[in-house]
């Protein structure tokens, strides 16, 4: 299980193994944190996880330095409205436009599934797979959760590779949900890790003698048999619905829950008595209230407490175990897009009685629990309060699923450019208010949003490092005295978009001399000389002037370069990239020393006589 807090586990399981580099990488996930996914490309580089003690952010450069080599590599499905509010802009979010794809569940319910499945080559050629099935998503979030991590190679005629299929096939599926357009390339790569997977084959955890990969939601897919069973039953699930947890028949069948305090007092007492045994999350298993109103005060939208669903069944000497995105809700077994792993295994090792065992001097399962002592206060109905935030969700959704797109044209003032959103957004009651901005500009920039306006909102003249493909919306609905809020992040597609966008994106991220250097032994760290070289060259970097005309020309990197050109060239092609795009701006250009320049083309000229001759 993955701990709050614990957002290392997490990174260090997308990490390559050893002498191995991410190729592609496709992520699915409810919902999205864009911090989180700016620096999940740090576990597939060289560097380990860095934070400036005073602000708690990795080293921006270091960032830059991952996410311009691996963004591209990575594709992430996500539901449609459900990426958070980031509590601060990062120009750094225009790299991941190209990554995120909001997507739309086909039968009408969300889109909930928690997987990876990261393609990694070595030399030689040699390519290894690694399959991540989750409970948690790609977030910040300080909550219990499950992770199943899986490595895989070309099969061998002990295991069969066809019990990929529902991968297959799942993987085939997610380009005809989301509302963005997939391009050429990225079909292509998911039909080569599908022809990949179908000579794959992964190895189970330890005592486990076979799996089953379970797609919910997807043409017809089967629903695991756990629901319909009558054998022995462990339930972890943090939300519930009463007419999920009646079809599981407890009046029939030995049958333990384990969820949150607040699920379990929703549901009906006489349902809960039919339960073999209620557990709900004891309180020192949640996170320490300090660290939660810290999260609070950064702005995080945190979920803590339970958030792990699995299912576990005794059946005769077997063990069989679902783990994975599906809570204990008809909506997730009928409706949602979801994803969980069947693992089988001996009863003795993995049985219902092994997970609800407690032994003195260790910290098991059932230790995070404690029995559901039922409220004797009734069931309140629901308010109009709550009818008030469901009627405001179910607005959300409405638009998320609207045809927006954002606009650039030429400003008046040279280097400003309009913004513009438009399109056509759903009508909303009176006493309603839609505000939104793009994810780079402050609070204070939100504009009123007129349903039936042309443009839709206008944003005035703003920089070329302010556009963004990722626009905040804020819903706030006022009736009858109540009140409820609704903030969210829309990816949208841009017309219009500058050619050099990215290149002024660059040259202002990359500050100085002394920045530039410092980026360039970044991109050659993988190599252990060059790696050695940062460590040496940090104190020089860090005293260099902050100015352009610094002395960064005098740091030695015709060492470094030389290094990199005999042991591991391709790293160049990344420097050259950096190079090239700064040159396309007067004020990239700037950055770029002549002593460096007159050290480099030498170097590259030279990796690319190599190059075409082989």
């Amino acid at each position: 299980m993955l701990e709050p807090q614990d957002r290392q586990l997490l990174l260090e399981s997308l990490k390559p193994p050893v002498g191995h580099q991410l190729d592609r990488a496709i992520g699915t996930t409810y919902s999205l944190d864009l911090h989180a996914l700016l620096t999940a490309p740090l576990a597939f580089t060289f560097f380990d996880w860095q934070e400036d003690e005073e602000t708690r952010r990795p080293d921006p450069l270091a960032l830059l330095r991952s996410v311009r080599e691996y963004a591209n590599r990575m594709a992430i499905f996500c539901q449609a409205g459900e990426i958070h509010v980031p509590p601060r802009s990062e120009s750094m979010f225009a790299y991941l436009e190209g990554s995120v794809f909001p997507v739309h569940s086909p039968q009408g319910g969300v889109f909930h599934p928690k997987i990876w499945l990261l393609r990694y080559k070595g030399e030689g050629d040699e390519v290894l797979y690694r399959f991540l099935c989750l409970s948690r998503n790609l977030t910040f979030d300080r909550s219990w959760d499950t992770a199943l991590v899986l490595d895989g190679r070309v099969g061998d005629s002990e295991r069969d590779p066809s019990i990929n299929q529902p991968l297959i096939d799942f993987l085939g599926a997610l380009p005809a949900m989301t509302t963005a357009t997939v391009s050429p390339e990225w079909i292509r790569e998911v039909q080569t890790m599908q022809d990949d997977l179908r000579e794959i084959v992964f190895d189970p955890p330890p005592g486990v003698e076979r799996m089953r990969f379970w797609p919910i939601g997807t043409r017809s897919a089967p629903i695991p048999d756990f629901v319909d069973s009558r054998s022995p039953l462990l339930v972890t699930s943090p939300f519930l619905a009463e007419e999920f947890l009646a079809r599981l028949r407890p009046e029939e069948r030995q049958i333990t829950l384990a969820t949150r305090l607040d699920s379990a007092e929703a549901v009906e007492q006489d349902l809960l008595e039919t339960f073999n045994d209620t557990l709900i999350l004891a309180e020192e298993a949640n996170p320490e209230q300090v660290e939660v109103e810290k999260a609070e005060a950064d702005g995080a939208d945190m979920l803590s407490g339970l958030h792990a669903k699995f299912y576990l069944v005794d059946e005769g000497a077997k063990a069989r175990l679902w783990t994975g995105s599906a809570n204990a809700t008809t909506a997730a077994f009928c409706n949602n897009v979801e994803f969980l792993v069947e693992l089988v295994g001996d009863r003795k090792r993995m049985g219902i009685p092994v997970f609800l065992s407690q032994e003195a001097g260790s910290n098991g399962f059932r230790d995070l629990f404690r029995k559901y002592v039922p409220s004797t206060t009734e069931k309140a109905d629901q308010s109009d309060q709550q009818k008030l935030e469901e009627r405001v969700g179910n607005y959300r959704r409405e638009l998320a699923g609207t045809e927006l797109c954002l606009s650039v044209t030429p400003g008046r003032q040279e280097g400003r450019y309009q913004f513009r959103l438009e399109g056509a957004l759903p009508e909303a009651d009176v006493g309603w208010h839609i505000k939104v901005r793009p994810v780079t500009l402050s609070q204070q920039s939100l504009q009123q949003v007129d349903p039936g306006g042309d443009p839709v909102a206008d944003f005035g003249e703003i920089s070329i490092e302010a556009i963004s493909a990722f626009l905040v919306v804020d819903i706030t609905a006022e009736e009858s005295g109540l009140s409820a809020r609704s903030q969210f992040v829309l990816r949208l597609p841009i017309e219009g978009e500058p050619d050099h966008r990215f290149e002024e994106l660059l040259s202002s991220i990359v500050e100085n001399r002394a920045a530039f250097f410092r980026l360039l032994l970044m991109m050659l760290a993988d190599i252990p000389e060059a790696s050695r070289d940062l460590h040496e060259m940090h104190g020089m970097l860090s005293s260099s002037a902050q100015g352009r005309g610094s002395g960064g020309g005098q740091i030695p990197m015709l060492e470094t370069l030389l290094k990199a050109l005999d042991r591991d060239p391709e790293r160049l092609d990344q420097v050259a990239k950096v190079v090239e795009e700064l040159r396309r701006t007067d004020k990239g250009a700037d950055l770029i020393p002549t002593a460096f320049q007159e050290v480099w083309e030498p170097i590259w000229q030279t990796r690319e006589t190599l190059r075409r001759h082989g």
